[in-house]
């Protein structure tokens, strides 16, 4: 599912205009926020929905998050569709969706994060108003208009980048590389960056949580005197490790972590000694 990012004006949602006019309609268009409401009647009404302003926070208090709500629209085989006053039915879940942002501010993604294909404009306004002054959106307006089967024809055509393919993650581009590090909070960046130096109990193969809280502390002081262990596994997880029961390390319990999800917890333990006598 394709995530176009750009300035208002660079054609977004022209991009849904032409999907409409190639397949003969059956495309919507809603507020990303509509991710954010528990009313989903929009879900079964069209092919193809444009998702325009999108982002991953929460737009509401109904408790609604949009990103497990995108999540079950793009995997799941039924959805939950409820409407104002109906009751709510279970139904096959046949809709599309492609979203459009102008900017990554509000999108929150992580490296595990495989399902949508992101990619900007390299226009910005400026560049997209003199396109518009040069006509160009008209004339592909009115190819949409009146000639949709030819532009349905040419895009069948064109071969298919061999990264695409329906059972395949979503190709990597430098949209998304950039949404990923906006999306980093300042833990994350503090945590990555002791485990590239690492340091006893913990570096990038495996990590005790105790002593990486303590790295963390040491290092940013006061501001960091109340971290908790479930921030510190939160972003262990983020970041794609496993945990791995706990450890006695130096005396001391602590949890264990490793990068490696296929070694066994004895070896997980194992390697942080090794952190610890060195």
């Amino acid at each position: 599912n394709p995530v176009f990012v750009g300035e208002t004006g660079v054609g977004k949602t022209a991009l849904a205009h032409l999907m409409a006019a190639i397949t003969g309609g059956g495309v919507g268009y809603r507020k990303g926020a509509a991710l954010s409401s528990r009313f989903s009647g929009w879900e079964d009404e069209n092919a193809l929905v444009l998702l325009d302003e999108f982002t991953t926070q929460r737009a509401t208090n109904d408790g609604v998050d949009p990103a497990e709500n995108l999540k079950v629209l793009i995997t799941g085989h039924t959805a939950a569709i409820e409407r104002k006053g109906v009751d709510t039915i279970e139904a096959p879940t046949y809709c599309n969706v492609m979203l459009a942002a102008n900017n990554l501010h509000g999108i929150r993604v992580t490296d595990q994060d495989r399902r949508l294909f992101y990619v900007s404009s390299p226009l910005d306004g400026e560049e997209a108003k003199a396109l518009v002054t040069s006509r160009l959106f008209d004339r592909v307006y009115d190819a949409m208009r009146y000639a949709p089967g030819a532009l349905r024809r040419w895009l069948l055509e064109l071969p298919v980048h061999p990264e695409f393919g329906v059972q395949r993650r979503a190709p990597e581009t430098n949209t998304r590389a950039e949404a990923i590090e906006e999306s980093k909070s300042d833990l994350r960046s503090e945590v990555e960056d002791l485990l590239e130096e690492g340091g006893p109990g913990y570096c990038w193969a495996v990590v005790s949580t105790q002593h990486l809280r303590a790295a963390v502390v040491a290092q940013a002081g006061a501001r960091r005197e109340q971290l908790g262990r479930r921030a510190i596994e939160m972003v262990l997880r983020e970041l794609g490790f496993k945990s791995f029961g706990q450890a006695k390390l130096a005396g001391k319990v602590t949890a264990a972590w490793a990068l490696d999800r296929s070694l066994t917890a004895p070896e997980v333990r194992e390697k942080l000694r090794s952190t610890i006598e060195k």
